[in-house]
């Protein structure tokens, strides 16, 4: 799949951070229009003071943003430092990129984006 534009790159990176974050949270880290000054801060910091799991995801989240894989992890990082949530929301995220379809990805992206911020304000 081609990423369709910049917007739907950040909702797939947002995505990435939910489980670990609330819905500001994720704020600080990335908008609608991509990583904010303190998101670009950590990445020079590989992630900073983060769990190895936030860390992990955050990573994943900064090189889908980037295109790059500077800083990203590998899937042996993934399997040992991810919880089985992070892992399956990662192999979602995946299996939504190898559609050939954006449209696709947009829909997940609703659905996920419902869920996990509606659970957020349940817990709240």
């Amino acid at each position: 799949m081609i990423i369709k534009n910049d917007r739907q790159r950040a909702r797939l990176c947002r995505a990435l951070l939910a489980p670990h974050k609330t819905l500001d949270q994720v704020d600080q880290l990335f908008t609608f229009a991509g990583p904010t000054s303190a998101a670009w801060t950590l990445y020079k910091q590989d992630g900073g003071a983060m769990s190895s799991g936030e860390q992990t995801m955050f990573l994943v989240a900064m090189s889908v943003w980037t295109n790059s894989t500077d800083h990203c992890p590998t899937i042996a990082d993934a399997l040992f430092r991810l919880d089985g949530a992070n892992l399956g929301r990662l192999a979602e995220i995946f299996h939504v990129l190898a559609q050939p379809d954006s449209d696709q990805a947009d829909e997940y992206l609703d659905r996920q984006e419902a869920a996990d911020f509606t659970e957020i304000k349940e817990n709240a």
